[in-house]
């Protein structure tokens, strides 16, 4: 009889066996046990909330622990008891990969180069530690020392943190007499009028590089938005005339804008 068979089917292993126990609630779990699974996650959730609570910065707590519990899942499922590593040795590894895929993929709301990212992780990580057991934020160069990395990258990722979370257009900056005043009643806005000066400016100053007929044309077409037909009607020419005359008086308005 193997091993798997002689293992009890109920969840008798204490709580104090250590790596131990963790291994006989797998083999119990790969039998067919599913008290041991459940067993295996309650034993292990303080080892999840400590690697979640590493990201707290970067994302949404609730959502770093849903995702820390789905990396120690895989690492249950995918855990072979005979290579002779203890589970939780296998789980961190496996638990923070599942967090960093997550940040990587959905916890940035402007997304920054992918090594910058990793960078991001490894600081925001570096800096809650470093606090924890000095008291006190961390500097840069602090950070820097720590992770053996050149402090302007350092900084370089401490503003790049900032892009995890967006800020709502409604969110209210400053109170003034009439209210609450928003972020985005700060922005300016877009005026159609200052596009419309702009080209008339850079038409008026175009030289006198077009016959009067060439610019007539040009405003019957484009600003009239008339057909070459009714140009041509209008003029008392032929449609191939208006037509070769447009793309002459256009080809050397372009010659003169890119000189």
């Amino acid at each position: 009889m193997t091993l798997l068979a002689e293992l009890p089917v109920t969840p008798t292993v204490p709580l104090d066996g250590g790596d131990r126990a963790d291994e006989l609630l797998v083999r119990r779990h790969l039998a067919g046990d599913a008290n041991a699974r459940e067993e295996l996650v309650r034993r292990l959730t303080p080892l999840v909330n400590r690697l979640a609570r590493r990201y707290r910065g970067a994302s949404n707590n609730d959502d770093m622990r849903q995702v820390a519990f789905l990396g120690l899942a895989k690492a249950i499922d995918r855990f072979d008891p005979d290579l002779g590593v203890p589970l939780r040795g296998y789980a961190v590894p496996t638990i923070i990969g599942e967090l960093r895929r997550h940040l990587r993929d959905h916890g940035w709301a402007v997304r920054p180069p992918r090594a910058l990212q990793e960078l991001t992780l490894d600081v925001t990580s570096c800096a809650e530690r470093l606090q924890q057991a000095t008291g006190r934020p961390p500097t840069p160069g602090q950070i820097a020392e720590a992770l053996g990395q050149d402090e302007e990258l350092v900084v370089e990722a401490l503003v790049a943190a900032r892009a995890h979370h967006a800020t709502s257009l409604d969110a209210p900056l400053r109170e003034d007499g009439d209210g609450p005043v928003t972020l985005g009643e700060t922005l300016p806005c877009s005026e159609p009028g200052y596009e419309r000066v702009h080209d008339a400016d850079l038409v008026a100053g175009l030289p006198d590089i077009l016959s009067r007929e060439e610019w007539t044309i040009l405003r019957m077409r484009f600003v009239d938005e008339r057909t070459q037909e009714q140009v041509a009607e209008t003029l008392g020419v032929s449609q191939m005339t208006i037509s070769r005359r447009q793309r002459a008086a256009l080809d050397r308005l372009r010659r003169h804008l890119a000189a």
